[in-house]
């Protein structure tokens, strides 16, 4: 039994009562990892499909949804208690596809009460992925990608209409949630996300001078750093050719975004020699 089998079976008979809500909290804070450099993904990964897979889960949502709403200032970053929000966030993501609803039943449900309970959920992993704190942010994307993982078009819809926004910390939760490699072995989803990752790209080209020493900028750039790589190496043929175009940007920013994802070995191993041509052409106009 691995650690994330054990934590589950442990979370069980707890899961099986709503009303033991606060033995639960204690046992995720208790065991959070927190304070520290690392949460303990695999206790956060057993509270989501345990929940998810509990008697009612419905019954669950009212106690997940005051945990989603810990904010930063109750629970700041590397706090036990953040880890309570963190497991509720990531939760979401494994209860949408389960056709909960808002009335206790334990039949799979198309009731209309259905699409009401399904848009509560998206819009707290919403407020997750432009919350403040890192971790947080982290569970969104972990979320949507386990409902991704389930259902590839969902998660298109879903993304597509976080990229119809203004919000610059939703688009990195758009690049962070598709840089999975998971999801990535599906063509179409990989060709989707280097879709979105160039209209992002001319987002982040367009913000003004004076608005990117902002945080929001600066998320989005971080994001922007890494998920870029991972997209390439799932379709190396369009991704390295994504690269090629923006390597004509004369943007600085846009520029030391490209150098971040081409030195991630991921790319060499895709296309050493396109990616050493990039970099010496990159180095060459610096």
């Amino acid at each position: 039994m691995n650690r994330t089998q054990s934590y589950t079976a442990r979370l069980e008979p707890l899961l099986r009562d709503p009303g033991r809500s606060e033995e639960v909290a204690q046992l995720l804070t208790a065991e959070s990892g927190l304070p520290g450099p690392r949460g303990n993904l695999e206790l956060a990964s057993a509270f989501a499909q345990a929940v998810s897979e509990s008697p009612e889960p419905a019954a669950w949502l009212p106690t997940l949804y005051e945990w989603a709403a810990i904010d930063a200032e109750q629970a700041p970053t590397g706090d036990p208690r953040e880890f309570l929000p963190f497991c509720a966030v990531v939760s979401f993501g494994a209860l949408y596809r389960s056709h909960l609803c808002a009335l206790p039943c334990s039949q799979p449900c198309s009731c209309p009460y259905w699409p009401a309970q399904s848009a509560y959920l998206l819009e707290a992993i919403r407020r997750a992925a432009e919350d403040p704190r890192w971790r947080i942010r982290e569970a969104a994307a972990m979320a949507l990608q386990r409902l991704g993982e389930e259902s590839p078009q969902e998660l298109s819809r879903i993304l597509g209409d976080w990229l119809a926004g203004d919000s610059l910390p939703a688009r990195r939760g758009v690049l962070a949630a598709l840089a999975h490699p998971p999801l990535l072995e599906q063509e179409s989803l990989a060709r989707y996300a280097l879709g979105a990752a160039d209209r992002i790209l001319k987002d982040f080209a367009a913000v003004a001078g004076a608005d990117r020493k902002s945080e929001e900028f600066r998320i989005l750039s971080k994001g922007l750093s890494y998920c870029l790589s991972v997209f390439a190496a799932a379709l190396p043929g369009e991704g390295f050719a994504l690269f090629e175009r923006w390597a004509r940007s004369p943007d600085p920013d846009i520029r030391r975004v490209l150098v971040a994802n081409l030195k991630k070995r991921r790319l060499g191993a895709a296309d050493r020699e396109r990616t050493t041509l990039l970099l010496q052409k990159l180095a060459g106009a610096a």
